[in-house]
């Protein structure tokens, strides 16, 4: 899904890109990912003291270059945006578009949690792993979705 971007959010996450970018190749195991409107810094596999300095000093660089932004923080992650947005409203827009009337959500990071809290209805949220949530169903790990979206598509397939 594309977000239509102002020139100066554009302009500003060039600049974003370029700052998270450079502070996550100093570091073997971290990683970037781009969003439609802003940046996430990965730092699951680098070790905690090493994640968190490395959180603290791209969340610096950038808070100088770039005042005001949006940050989120998730497990072993940071993400900065241009144009503030959630994945509650991310999965709003992502049901309109698909014509959806029904949503399964899976979910393992406290930044879940805005999706989780706008299901409703036959909507069905699932947390992975440990910690509150406010989904109704939860797993274990990754292995155990793998399973569940195994035993939708058998489902599906014996009701046709």
């Amino acid at each position: 899904m594309t977000i239509d971007l102002r020139e100066g959010e554009l302009a500003r996450l060039g600049e974003l890109i370029e700052i998270v970018e450079s502070a996550a190749s100093a570091s073997d195991g971290a990683w970037v990912e781009r969003k439609p409107a802003g940046i996430a810094l990965h730092t699951r596999k680098l070790g905690a003291s090493a994640g968190a300095a490395l959180q603290r000093s791209a969340r610096d660089q950038v808070e100088q270059a770039l005042p005001g932004l949006a940050t989120r923080t998730g497990k072993n992650v940071l993400e900065f945006a241009v144009r503030a947005s959630d994945k509650g409203e991310a999965l709003i827009r992502l049901r309109q578009h698909a014509g959806a009337d029904v949503v399964l959500y899976i979910g393992d990071d406290v930044t879940d949690e805005d999706a989780f809290a706008i299901l409703e209805g036959p909507d069905v949220g699932v947390k992975v792993g440990q910690g509150k949530s406010l989904a109704a169903y939860r797993l274990n790990g990754p292995d155990d979705v793998a399973e569940l979206l195994e035993l939708l598509a058998d489902a599906r397939d014996a009701s046709r």
